[in-house]
């Protein structure tokens, strides 16, 4: 008998922590395939330590639906990122694991924003801009 998963339900604020989730690992792997900017690599991982510090249960929770899923663990993604590789096929390692992680991330987002209310959520930056909150 198949086992029937419940539907994710994620807060606005589940979603906006999402959405920096996505930005900031996405910057972090186009950066260390062409580091053009060095300082947005920079932020990017600042950024991600202080969402990892300050939403740690929202990552874990994250990690339980990647596990269910498709094996892919957000947790262990950001201590990835804290400790780069410095050789080339430990680099391209850590930007598929990035580029899987936004691929799961941006399925969560849009998963968990079909089930909310009408409110809007969030102003569009104009296109273009880095958002790295």
């Amino acid at each position: 008998m198949k086992k029937v998963q419940p539907p994710v339900c994620f807060s606005p604020e589940d979603i906006n922590v999402l959405g920096r989730l996505i930005n900031n690992i996405s910057f972090v792997g186009s950066q260390l395939l062409a580091i053009t900017r060095p300082e947005l690599y920079q932020h990017a991982r600042a950024n991600l330590k202080t969402i990892q510090r300050d939403f740690g249960e929202f990552i874990k929770r994250l990690d339980a639906l990647g596990t269910q899923t498709n094996d892919i663990r957000v947790a262990r993604l950001l201590e990835d990122i804290e400790e780069t590789p410095l050789d080339a096929a430990g680099i391209l390692t850590l930007v598929n694991q990035c580029f899987q992680a936004v691929a799961f991330l941006s399925h969560c987002l849009v998963v968990g924003a079909s089930v909310l209310s009408q409110e809007p959520l969030a102003v569009h930056p104009p296109v273009g801009a880095p958002i790295l909150h």
